[in-house]
């Protein structure tokens, strides 16, 4: 799933986020959830055919590409959602940050976990980690529940570190290097705020707003993936 279809598909997503919510503006977000659902089809079937065996700790990055693409599908189906402007029972803004999360962390962060993870076994437990995070993450958004989300966000953020770590010792020709590196500073920073924020919420600390949550620890773990998979593409 890449090249020129990616692109193509993704395109008319920069006209979905220029309008305002309303069925025209989810009409551009169709090729995009098409694209998705069909590499979580793919993604479906290929999990189903090597059972029992992609369950085993060996198989664990094979496991997580059929899952990070079982995610992508997700994330397109909630940006649907977010461009439809439908009443969901759920606040606008938990929508669009669970299209984002499923995106990013759970597409973005957990494919290139895998491919990691295929040369790296230590970092299996950085893919299991997000497998089961990202959606214990989600499910605390959804229902509110702090005491999930700080769980989730915990585990996320630790198998996020662990691929921050693999990216920055990782050993890519220049100008992959560098952007390997600079993918790695920014998870090493944005993980752990991400852990940080979720136990300030659990203990009733106080740390950052949600929007200045947006503004850094989304912006530096979104980042980190652009840029990590730029140099891995590389």
């Amino acid at each position: 799933m890449g090249g020129w279809e990616s692109l193509l598909t993704a395109l008319p997503l920069l006209a979905a986020f220029y309008l305002s919510p309303a069925p025209v503006a989810a009409a551009f977000v169709l090729p995009w959830l098409a694209f998705a659902l069909l590499g979580t089809t793919a993604a479906i079937r290929h999990g189903l055919s090597q059972l029992p065996s992609i369950l085993l700790p060996r198989r664990w990055p094979d496991l997580g590409i059929d899952v990070a693409l079982g995610f992508w599908g997700v994330g397109a189906a909630f940006t649907l959602m977010d461009r439809l402007g439908v009443e969901t029972g759920f606040s606008p803004v938990i929508v669009l940050l669970t299209a984002t999360h499923f995106h990013f962390a759970g597409f973005g962060l957990l494919a290139l976990a895998s491919l990691l993870a295929a040369s790296r076994p230590w970092l299996r437990s950085s893919v299991i980690g997000l497998i089961v995070g990202i959606p214990l993450t989600a499910l605390g958004f959804v229902l509110s529940s702090d005491p999930i989300n700080a769980v989730g966000a915990l585990v996320v953020g630790s198998s996020g570190i662990g691929v921050g770590i693999a990216l920055l010792t990782g050993r890519f020709t220049e100008p992959a290097g560098w952007l390997s590196r600079a993918a790695g500073v920014a998870l090493l920073v944005g993980m752990p705020m991400g852990i940080a924020w979720s136990l300030a919420i659990l203990t009733g600390q106080s740390f950052v707003d949600l929007e200045t949550m947006v503004r850094t620890h989304g912006a530096l773990n979104s980042m980190a993936v652009l840029l990590a998979v730029a140099a891995y593409r590389a």
